[in-house]
């Protein structure tokens, strides 16, 4: 299947997949002067571990961060 035309050159493009797959992110193989494109999910295990680690580091201090805004923005009881 040919590919779409980009809003960036052929040279910028074939950086681009050279940077994915030096990150273990895809693998190329080359059929003639075909280049076949496969994504690994394994490559991305890293990541989606160290957004997880965020994840649990920042939600409790958003949801506090939160809750004391909402007490502060409160009005006061009056009698």
């Amino acid at each position: 299947m040919p590919a779409v035309p980009l809003p960036i050159s052929f040279a910028a493009a074939a950086r681009h997949v050279g940077v994915l797959e030096a990150a273990g992110l895809i693998e190329r193989e080359v059929r003639g002067r075909d280049h076949w494109l496969t994504v690994r999910p394994a490559g991305f295990r890293p990541a989606e571990e160290w957004i997880a680690e965020q994840v649990s580091f920042w939600s409790p201090r958003a949801d506090a961060l939160a809750a004391r805004l909402e007490r502060r923005n409160r009005p006061a009881d009056r009698p």
